[in-house]
């Protein structure tokens, strides 16, 4: 089956909602030695034990056990109950939940004895994180409400309290498909974070990572990648290095969707040193499991088993989850060689045994999708489908796009098998329906391919044209991602032949001989070039001799044809004079009659300060609308030479050119513009048209924003030779109800820039988000 091979990621993309304690392990542990009174020192055990939940989970058990004792003996019981939920956390990452749900119990009922409300939705919301982390999204999301319920009927400090589950909650309703409900709690807990700004800069970047997770689940990786970077800072600031290796974890898991596996590969290492450096064992296992799927994607099986292998071996003893899932991915290297698939079956069945026992539901489909495939290469056809239906259940549960894909795709296939084109083509559907945003284009492509063999066997030979160009068209964009692994595999390649031929000194002597063999292809490719060179003399004679018999024809021909188009240009020249006059006197209009009532409200010499400000802001804007008309004239009036003078520039050059002329305004308001250019190299013809619709969107969009705001600029090219500008800026900038009405309506004084666009073969689109609008123009680049 030639379709995308789920390999199972560990820690693909989260957010962590630990405690929000800016001070480090060894500055408690000073603390604590200097603690003599004892429910000081229970307190700062249990600090401690939940400090390593972001550094190191192996040592959790160690101050837990320490404060549950001492505690014990104080009969401390607000101790005891934090204790057990550290116990709990300690269990919950070794993946033993029947302890979890022991500890997690105690503490609840420890809590509700002893009256403390505070701590018991503290230990409903560590319980609904475990039950998340299980596949229970549903009880999960229960706990995390009623967490949230008990915090707001505390009242003082609830807003603090409450934006670990808020987080939590809305990590939730992400991951259900509930985006909008997803994005109003984040800015909910934003709002408190504003607040509170220093004691809760850690769960701020929680906020970002929860919000890189739900753009990643909506396919929009640049985004996930801005959020991550958000979050990052703020890691790196409060030193939260177990934060850190999930950042890192998470934008490999990021480029390895885009098929940038060596920037993948990279951030993977960048993770598992971390974890290296915490001496936490359990992310150096998913580390290197994660490695190993790298590798997978380049198909060098020796090098990920010894990844696979080395994350065995440290999991088997502290993460039976971890254990599990690497032997996983093992089995699906296995299930494609006929010789061993049944041994694949084994591993596999026995992964789905684990998962069944513990209720971890998202693991499931994956390991269900690949033993419908063993089966149906074996032609058990029943076995085949009645597992793919297991996998459909829980898929659609989920709402996994990816998971769901391989399964209707191999319903569709077993129906094809069975000469049943109708089942085919509802199951292909169904993927096609599913995936609108396309972000699983193997998945899509296969799809595409199986509604064409089913509309082929049904006679609609329309149908089937069209579906294996839609596959056609898929393909070449898979292979353009398979072009990009092997660039990577070629990157990885060569970096280990460089350090191999560093330490040996046959190597040198195998690079003479290579340089040997190089002066020879040299001189054979010289002497090739001459004889190409003579022969091109040879012809170029023979055309200017030809050319002589026909010059005195063409050149009248010519001369007649340039008379014609010049006085098409001379009318064109003239009509763009008229439009431009028009916009002039449009755009300066208001400026200029706003200017003159400022000079008339005032008595000569007698200006004070505001209305000098305002002259001065109302010659400002005169000023930016006349170059922006400049620059559009110049524009026209260059396209309608005869001889083309554009000097290609670059996109990076042109993008710094328009910071330049608006850097008064951006200035003035303190409008941080941040760039996200997917090729900043790129050079460009069309510079001025591309330059005036730029300055015109940036003005007003500009003149809107409050101070000390953000915008993104993002550029990404097209295959077609169209570039799209994306400006993404804040909801809050839209202070007025007229503002709101007018970019609603798309009726921005941006005439300049739909005009150039229009004429560009472009099209612009405003989006509205919960917390953003986006601006898109596309427009071609030369």
């Amino acid at each position: 089956m030639r379709i995308t091979k789920i390999y199972i990621s560990l820690i693909g993309l989260i957010s962590f909602f630990s405690s929000a304690q800016n001070k480090s392990i060894e500055e408690m542990k000073i603390d604590l030695n200097q603690t003599k009174n004892t429910t000081e020192k229970i307190n700062k055990l249990n600090a401690i034990a939940k400090k390593f939940d972001t550094e190191n989970q192996d040592s959790i058990y160690k101050y837990a056990n320490k404060a549950v004792n001492l505690a014990t003996e104080n009969s401390h019981d607000q101790g005891i109950a934090n204790a057990w939920i550290n116990l709990a956390l300690y269990y919950h990452y070794k993946t033993e939940f029947d302890s979890v749900d022991f500890y997690m119990k105690n503490a609840s009922e420890k809590f509700i004895q002893i009256n403390d409300s505070l701590g018991l939705a503290n230990s409903y919301n560590y319980m609904g994180f475990s039950l998340e982390r299980r596949g229970n999204v549903n009880q999960a999301e229960k706990l995390y409400t009623t967490a949230i319920k008990i915090n707001e009927n505390i009242g003082t400090g609830a807003d603090i309290q409450n934006t670990k589950p808020l987080t939590n909650l809305a990590n939730v309703k992400s991951s259900k498909g509930q985006f909008d409900e997803a994005f109003y709690l984040f800015n909910k807990t934003q709002s408190i974070i504003e607040n509170n700004p220093s004691d809760l800069l850690h769960q701020e970047g929680n906020v970002f990572n929860g919000l890189a997770i739900t753009y990643e689940r909506q396919g929009k990786l640049d985004s996930t990648l801005f959020y991550l970077g958000k979050a990052e800072k703020i890691y790196k600031k409060l030193g939260l290095q177990g934060n850190l290796f999930v950042v890192n974890n998470n934008k490999a898991s990021v480029y390895r969707k885009k098929s940038n596996l060596p920037q993948a590969i990279r951030h993977y290492k960048i993770a598992l040193s971390i974890a290296e450096k915490l001496g936490n064992k359990r992310h150096q296992s998913i580390g290197l499991n994660n490695l190993g799927i790298c590798y997978l994607d380049l198909e060098d099986n020796e090098e990920a088993l010894v990844y696979f292998e080395k994350a065995a071996m440290i999991s088997k003893e502290i993460d039976l989850f971890t254990y599990v899932v690497t032997r996983s991915n093992v089995a699906l290297i296995l299930k494609d060689l006929p010789e061993r698939s049944k041994e694949a079956e084994v591993i596999l069945l026995e992964a789905l045994n684990y998962f069944d026992e513990q209720n971890l539901i998202s693991s499931k489909p994956q390991i269900l999708n690949n033993l419908a495939e063993i089966y149906f290469n074996q032609k058990d056809l029943t076995l085949a489908k009645k597992t793919y239906y297991e996998a459909k259940k829980i898929g659609e549960e989920l709402r996994s796009i990816f998971d769901l894909a391989f399964t209707y795709n191999g319903l569709s296939e077993i129906a094809l098998y069975e000469k049943k084109p109708d089942s085919t083509i509802y199951y292909a559907q169904k993927v096609i329906n599913n995936d609108k945003d396309e972000i699983n284009l193997e998945g899509l492509s296969f799809a595409h391919q199986m509604l064409q063999k089913a509309f082929n066997e049904k006679g609609n030979f329309e149908l089937a044209l069209f579906h294996f160009e839609k596959h056609k068209e898929m393909d070449e964009s898979i292979f353009n991602e398979e072009k990009s692994k092997e660039i990577g595999r070629a990157e990885i390649e060569n970096e280990f032949n460089l350090q191999q031929e560093l330490l040996s000194l046959s190597a040198e002597r195998k690079l003479l001989q290579q340089e040997n063999k190089i002066r020879i292809k040299n001189m054979q490719l010289i002497i090739a070039g001459i004889i190409l060179i003579i022969v091109i003399f040879i012809i170029v004679l023979f055309i200017l001799q030809h050319k002589k018999q026909l010059k005195s024809q063409k050149e009248l021909t010519v001369a007649k044809q340039n008379i014609n188009y010049k006085n098409k240009q001379l009318k064109q020249l003239s009509n763009q004079k008229n439009q431009l006059f028009s916009l002039v006197a449009k755009d300066l209009k208001q400026p200029l009659n706003q200017l003159l009532k400022s000079f008339k409200s005032t008595h000569k010499d007698k200006l004070n300060e505001q209305n000098k400000a305002e002259i001065s802001q109302l010659l400002e804007s005169t000023l930016i609308t006349t170059n922006i008309l400049l620059n559009w004239a110049s524009q026209e009036m260059r396209e309608n030479k005869t001889i083309e003078e554009d000097s290609e520039t670059s996109l990076q050059q042109l993008i710094e050119s328009v910071k330049n002329q608006l850097s008064k305004n951006i200035r003035a308001k303190n409008i941080l513009l941040k760039i996200d250019l997917e090729n900043p190299l790129r050079e460009l013809s069309n510079l001025n048209a591309i330059q005036t619709v730029l300055l015109n969107i940036l003005n007003e969009i500009i003149h809107l924003c409050k101070t000390n705001e953000e915008l993104l600029l993002s550029v990404q090219s097209n295959e077609n030779d169209k570039l799209k500008f994306c400006i993404s800026f804040p909801t809050q900038i839209l202070v007025t109800k007229v503002n709101l009405e007018k970019i609603e309506k798309n009726e921005l004084k941006i005439e300049l820039a739909k005009d150039i666009i229009q004429k560009h073969d472009g099209n612009l689109k405003l989006t509205n988000h919960s917390n953003y609008y986006t601006l898109c123009f596309k427009i071609r680049s030369s």
